[in-house]
């Protein structure tokens, strides 16, 4: 909530007073000259509209815009004060989502729900229950085999890890947990299907020297984890499309050409809250599977993930106009903005307009559909929406 003294002059302004009327963008000058710096960014993240557009009301709790008393009642269950064990738990409550969202057998992905739980019998949880007399690791025979210190600390696990591309940060860098490595991973964009892999293989390591005295080289270890990742990726390439929960929208697995004589604009967002700042990636594929055009830019930071997947989409439309391909595809890996697009209602979300406009420029036969795939089969446009990163001065 923003709390200002009323400037002279302002008492009766409104918020297009705020907007310049000729290039229908927030006037950054005005906005510093009546506002803090933290509120100048909250108002600068706030995507506006090119055109002149009716003001609407709309139900800010849900990502349609619409109100609804299932999201009214967790917006009062929210508004209830929590204690700092439970606003941790909600801070991080989306841990689990992603876990279950990761591209790798379903076996690994329990075995890292029971790891961030605590819940994998290594030597210290089954000390506590006087199960065993000793605790100790029996690989460094130095510390506790805690889950944390058996998937990551253990010091004879630090020749696989440094050979690991992207773990760079275990050097300097320590965890409370593995839920907090994790949960870090998952916010770096780190490559988290092969490292959760790799613990899998740890693990698995681990339990056949106890139980059968069978070892292998730690060298082997990321070698047959990323084995088995690809063999796993690789059967499950020849799944048929899946139909998503909504009913709406087709979800693809994998990168796949388009039709015949068609295109295919690939679309992804990210974000960079640290340097306050967006990037939007997109990749152009012809029907015989070749890249035709890519994309990296970089935004203003706005204040959802999801506008910035709508800017990212938008962006794709007008490079796919701006190439003059056509017909196309637009697919991308955000379940709301699909279902969006191929919404017949205009859209009350806090990116409706940046939607609606996109489509207004559409010609009919220009984009004949729209399809959502999964992160695993968007990877091009979400690392050139990464790329951005490197790009700013």
């Amino acid at each position: 909530m923003i709390y200002e003294l009323v400037v002279p002059g302002f008492k009766e302004a409104k918020v297009s007073a705020l907007i310049n009327p000729v290039t229908r963008r927030w006037d950054t000058y005005l906005l510093r000259g009546l506002f803090h710096p933290t509120e100048v960014a909250l108002i600068l993240s706030i995507p506006l509209s090119p055109l002149p557009v009716e003001d609407k009301v709309i139900w800010p709790f849900n990502s349609s815009g619409v109100y609804s008393v299932k999201s009214g009642s967790r917006f009062l269950a929210n508004e209830a004060i929590l204690s700092p064990l439970q606003a941790y738990q909600h801070q991080h409550e989306d841990i689990w989502k992603r876990i279950w969202s990761l591209a790798v057998p379903n076996k690994v992905r329990n075995f890292l729900w029971c790891a961030c739980r605590n819940a994998i019998p290594v030597k210290r949880n089954l000390w506590k229950r006087r199960i065993i007399m000793d605790d100790k690791c029996e690989h460094c025979l130095s510390a506790p085999e805690t889950t944390y210190h058996a998937l990551w600390e253990c010091p004879k696990h630090s020749e696989v890890w440094e050979a690991f591309s992207g773990c760079e940060f275990r050097q300097v860098r320590s965890f409370s947990s593995i839920r907090e490595l994790v949960d870090f991973g998952f916010s770096e964009d780190k490559n988290m299907e092969l490292m959760v892999m790799v613990m899998w293989t740890f693990w698995y390591r681990r339990n056949q020297i106890r139980t059968r005295h069978l070892d292998f080289p730690a060298s082997q270890v990321i070698p047959q984890a990323s084995q088995a990742l690809s063999d796993f990726k690789q059967h499950n390439i020849s799944l048929p499309l899946q139909q998503g929960g909504s009913g709406q929208s087709w979800v693809r697995r994998h990168w796949s050409i388009p039709p015949t004589d068609c295109f295919k604009v690939y679309f992804d967002g990210a974000t960079f809250p640290e340097l306050g700042k967006a990037g939007l990636g997109v990749v152009v594929q012809n029907w015989e599977g070749n890249v035709m055009a890519s994309l990296s830019e970089q935004a203003p930071l706005p204040f959802s993930p999801d506008i910035v997947e709508a800017m990212a989409a938008a962006r794709a439309i007008s490079f796919a106009q701006e190439l003059g391909i056509r017909p196309f595809i637009l697919e991308g890996d955000s379940e709301v903005v699909i279902e969006t697009f191929m919404a017949a209602e205009e859209s009350l979300s806090s990116f409706g307009h940046i939607i609606s406009l996109a489509k207004s420029t559409l010609d009919t036969n220009e984009c004949i559909s729209f399809s959502r795939t999964v992160r695993c089969g968007n990877k091009v446009a979400h690392n050139l929406a990464r790329h951005v990163r490197g790009l700013f001065v």
